[in-house]
């Protein structure tokens, strides 16, 4: 090692035989015959060569001794190279091979030039930051494929990709897949990984999402990150496919409305949405509960709706500003006054500007009153539910509870009553008592058996629908 610089034979010395780190020394040549000597390291592990300012690394020598036979991890990354040695593709045992942050255009183009199995143990393999524009050409196609298949991580980020490669849908087993910060413009339906996990596509330049796409992912899609792109709207497959999504970013698109699929995605964590114009989120995002941050910063809305706080066991994180709010639902009293709640730059009336000058518990302490009734929770009560006589007007009272509970003191609840048999329907009055209770009223004139409905928002009161009878 006496002609090897001191800082190289420095961490020559310091390895232990099966790892070797090279990392930042700023070298402009790797002269493998010199720096890895067969006696030295004979059960080499590792090799860590990011972080220099290599063109070009030549390992023919190293290969042919088998020196790098037992190699499981090779990191060459941040370094400029244009081209990958044909013999990194025909090591037997690597498990993990990262080459990002340098100048390859094409990955695979040198593969006839070998002999053997192409890296027939590889799980990981990170290509990011590099100027691909193709991945595996096809003249390398039937041997590359069939010893590839065992990929569980690629990332292909801040590549030049027009399009997701085609290539890609042979490797079954895959986990985790990254094509963010390429120039894909379109989605299509010729998918098909069953065993994804992690899917992320921000900064590119999509426009449109093919709904069968998401049909193609299987039932393990939990990460889908869609974020800074062109999207107006996402197909209603994207939630029914993978209700077991946990983490949903969506920021920085054109979406300007979120519908109820929303309400299909019951393991939620994360839903990031900021920097859309958004107007308006359904009232079904209170199905999803397991919910800790939601982000809704920098959009178009002028309300949000109380369901929202429906999360509160779980949510830690809520941020509403930068949007058009005037008013804000008394539910959010029900949030942990400890979690991270921003509602600046909101054009809020009065008392509710008021209010959020002095603070998040002082504001949920002011909202509590105004909190709406839910269904669930609420009850109705009287003779007149179950039993009547025809022609004789009858009447039964609703009390009015809030998500948790809460009996409600004050009106403005959205309660509907309807009576139905086989052949027969009426919506019946409901009197608001502006005191939490609300009194129905009905006149039947025929004899029979009927069904009573009584819902808030489409949620039945404890009980509803009740068996109703006529008598004459």
């Amino acid at each position: 090692m006496g002609n090897l610089p001191s800082n190289v034979r420095d961490r020559i010395e310091r390895s232990n035989g099966t790892e070797l780190n090279l990392k930042d020394l700023k070298l402009k040549k790797f002269n493998s015959s010199r720096i890895l000597r067969e006696k030295f390291f004979q059960n080499l592990q590792k090799v860590v060569l990011s972080g220099n300012e290599l063109k070009v690394i030549s390992v023919h020598k190293l290969k042919n001794k088998g020196i790098l036979t037992p190699l499981k991890e090779l990191d060459v990354s941040d370094n400029s190279l244009t081209l990958l040695p044909w013999e990194f593709y025909f090591l037997p045992n690597l498990n993990a091979l990262i080459v990002a942050n340098n100048k390859v255009a094409v990955f695979g183009g040198d593969l006839l030039y070998g002999e053997g199995q192409v890296l027939p143990s590889l799980k990981v393999l990170d290509l990011s930051n590099n100027f691909l524009q193709e991945f595996l050409p096809s003249n390398d196609d039937g041997v590359f494929i069939s010893v590839y298949n065992g990929l569980q991580q690629i990332n292909l980020s801040g590549n030049r990709f027009p399009s997701v490669p085609t290539k890609l849908l042979s490797f079954k087993n895959l986990k985790v897949l990254d094509l963010s910060h390429n120039l894909i413009t379109t989605l299509g339906g010729s998918f098909h990984f069953p065993n994804l996990e992690t899917l992320k596509l921000a900064d590119n330049k999509l426009t449109a999402i093919e709904p069968v796409l998401f049909g193609s992912f299987g039932p393990k899609m939990l990460r889908l990150d869609l974020s800074q792109n062109q999207l107006t709207s996402v197909p209603s497959e994207l939630f029914s496919a993978n209700p077991h999504l946990q983490e949903l970013k969506m920021s920085a698109n054109k979406l300007s409305i979120i519908g109820e699929e929303i309400g299909l995605l019951k393991n939620l964590e994360v839903l990031e949405l900021q920097e859309n114009i958004i107007k308006s989120v359904s009232p079904a995002i209170g199905n999803c509960q397991q919910l800790t941050l939601i982000n809704l910063q920098s959009n178009q809305l002028e309300s949000i709706p109380p369901e929202i706080c429906y999360c509160y066991k779980s949510l830690r994180k809520l941020y509403l500003n930068r949007n058009n709010l005037k008013t804000l639902p008394g539910e959010i009293s029900f949030l942990n006054p400890s979690m991270v709640f921003e509602i600046n730059n909101n054009p809020l009336n009065a008392p509710y500007s008021l209010w959020q000058t002095e603070g998040f518990i002082p504001l949920q302490d002011n909202l509590k009153p105004l909190t709406l009734a839910y269904g669930g929770n609420s009850s109705a009560e009287g003779e007149a539910l179950r039993m009547s006589r025809a022609n004789g007007g009858s009447s039964f009272t609703i009390l009015a509870k809030d998500y948790q509970g809460n009996t409600r003191s004050t009106g403005g609840d959205s309660f509907v009553a309807s009576v139905a048999s086989k052949n027969f329907h009426e919506d019946l009055i409901v009197k608001d008592n502006k005191n939490g209770t609300y009194t129905v009223f009905y006149n039947i004139g025929s004899v029979g058996s009927y069904q009573m409905s009584v819902t808030c928002k489409g949620v039945h009161v404890k009980g509803s629908p009740f068996p109703l009878t006529i008598f004459a």
